[in-house]
Parts: C-alpha cells; sequence; structure tokens
C-alpha cells in the first residue's frame, strides 16, 4: 500500500465532501503565514488507518500549500526560510509526526505541477526528518472539529510566545497535530563581494538557547542564521550559512564547500536578536554581548571544485 496512503484515501471516499479553506497569521514583527489546503468532513475510520510511516497530505484535491514571509524556525531541527512550500506530514510512531517541507518552484498552482523536487532546508541539525508535530487527543466532545481544519495561532506558552513562538496545528474530529515553531523576521541585505551580486536573508534568532551557547563557545552547534542567493535572475544559486561553535568559531557555507574560521571577541553593547553586518571585507554576528568575526575575499561567494578553508585574522 503506498505511503501515501490518506492522500488515495482522501481523493477517492471523500472528494464530493471536499472544501477549499485557507487561514492567514500575522506572526508580531516578523511577517505574515498563508496555509491553503483542500478540507474533507471527518469519519472516524480514515484515523483507523493511520500506521507508522504513513504520509499525509494534509488536504485533498491537490497539496497542502504554505507561504510565508517570516522564517520558521525549529530551534533543535532546522530553519524554513520566507517562501512557498507543499507541506505534509509523516507517521513515525504512535503519536509523533513529522512535518515536512518542499519548496514549490515560482507560478506552481494547486495541483502542484512545476514543484520542484523536496528540497529541505538545512538547520541546527540535517532536517530530513522534518520537523516535529506531536499528536493530542481532545477529550470534551464539544471541542472536536467535524472538518479538517489548519491554521496557526499564539503559543500559549508566555515566554515562548514573547521570543515569536506559534503553534501549527491541524485539527481533524477529536485528533490534533501540533508544532511550534517560532516565527522571526528575515532581514535581507544586497550587495556585491568581488564580481559577484549578492543577496542574504538573515534571521533576527533571539539571544537565547543554543544560538547563545554556540556564542558563547560552550556548544559546537552548528546552527543556521542565513540564505545566501548568488547569480544572475536565471540562474540563481542558493546556499545555506552556518556557524560552528568551539574555540575558533567557524563560517560554513557547505553548497560553496567554504569554511571560514574566525575570531571571537566581547563588545560592550547587547545584543537581544541576531545582527549582521557585511562589509567588502568582513562578516560579523552579534548577539547578546559575544561577536563572531570572520575575513571575507573577493572570492568568498564563489563555488570551489574543492573544500576552502580561510583563516580568520588575529583580533
Amino acid at each position: 500500500m503506498s505511503r501515501i496512503l490518506l492522500a488515495a484515501i482522501v481523493a477517492a471516499a471523500f472528494a464530493p465532501s471536499v472544501v477549499g479553506q485557507s487561514s492567514s497569521y500575522k506572526a508580531p514583527g516578523a511577517g505574515e503565514i498563508k496555509i491553503r489546503h483542500g478540507s474533507l468532513r471527518f469519519r472516524p475510520d480514515l484515523l483507523a488507518r493511520v500506521r507508522p510511516g504513513l504520509t499525509w497530505r494534509l488536504g485533498a484535491n491537490g497539496p497542502t500549500t504554505l507561504s510565508t514571509t517570516a522564517a520558521l524556525v525549529w530551534e533543535d531541527r532546522g530553519i524554513v526560510f520566507p517562501g512557498d512550500y507543499t507541506i505534509t506530514a509523516r507517521c513515525e510512531e504512535k503519536g509523533v509526526w513529522n512535518l515536512l517541507f518542499a519548496e514549490q518552484a515560482p507560478g506552481a498552482n494547486r495541483r502542484g505541477r512545476r514543484e520542484r523536487p523536496p528540497r529541505r532546508p538545512r538547520g541546527f541539525s540535517e532536517p530530513s526528518d522534518g520537523y516535529p508535530m506531536r499528536q493530542v487527543t481532545i477529550q470534551k466532545k464539544q471541542q472536536h472539529s467535524d472538518h479538517l481544519v489548519i491554521d496557526m495561532v499564539p503559543a500559549r506558552d508566555k515566554v515562548r510566545r514573547k521570543l515569536g513562538a506559534a503553534t501549527l496545528r491541524v485539527r481533524f474530529g477529536p485528533e490534533q497535530l501540533i508544532s511550534d515553531p517560532l516565527c522571526l523576521a528575515v532581514v535581507t541585505k544586497r550587495g556585491k563581494l568581488g564580481k559577484t551580486s549578492y543577496r542574504l536573508e538573515t534571521v533576527k534568532l533571539p539571544a537565547s538557547g543554543p544560538v547563545q551557547k554556540i556564542f558563547d563557545g560552550t556548544e559546537a552547534g552548528p546552527f543556521t542564521f542565513a540564505r545566501l542567493t548568488t547569480g544572475p535572475e536565471d540562474k540563481k544559486e542558493r546556499s545555506l550559512i552556518e556557524v560552528h561553535g568551539s574555540e575558533k568559531p567557524e563560517l560554513r557555507i557547505p553548497a560553496l564547500n567554504r569554511t571560514i574560521t574566525g575570531t571571537r571577541k566581547k563588545d560592550q553593547s547587547r545584543a537581544s536578536k541576531l545582527k549582521v553586518k557585511v562589509t567588502k571585507k568582513e562578516m560579523t554576528l552579534h548577539v547578546g554581548t559575544t561577536k563572531l568575526i570572520f575575513p571575507l575575499s573577493k572570492e568568498t561567494f564563489k563555488k570551489t571544485e574543492t573544500g576552502a578553508t580561510t583563516p580568520g585574522r588575529g583580533r
């Protein structure tokens, strides 16, 4: 039986009941997340067919899509940068699911035509297993949903809500699938390094958790903080940029085979969120009272055939 079992069940058994649904969530100071899916009426026998390894496309009559102008950050798993995506959910074991993203090509329609093969964004760790979701059973019948609903709401936890956390919910009958990413602002900078024109999208990560520990050198990481786009409009290439901690911090651009050794220094000013400054000679990352400084050259944003390492300058 196909791993996309629920998609087939929905298409065959529920097509007459399908209703197009959309929802929108405005993350304060970060951006907007829009979700569109084909909804359907709840039937208990559908849930009874869920098995580990099954992938649910979360709707009917075409893929479920998520468009975001904010970065979605799972601190222990990775980052989904602004863009248009198809989302699905995979059951790993009873009560445990993962949310999967596949980037859509510009102009892709609701049926997913012209969709690129899945490109899962790398983050704090390799997210090939997706982003965590937990299954919750609602006991009160009056709170059950008689049809499939997918939306985002502010996180209940006040501390995490202040950091930008929201809750993505998939509600179907008495069951809910829940995931809790941070919704963070992205700062875009355009420039030129040597002969390479670039666009750098950096996420305003909070000065807490794994990011602060990596900046302080108490954890090795890595964590991803930016997406680099280079090349002409018709041949754009994207690369993710990550930082590794330890005694000598490293800036890595895996897609370009680049590793740059930097320096760490304390600063009197305090940054509550990640600040990134790029000049023709260096890139400076600032979190809390710590700055990481990495030297740049005219060739830094160009791909090398073999790994290139740039040593940091002493400060």
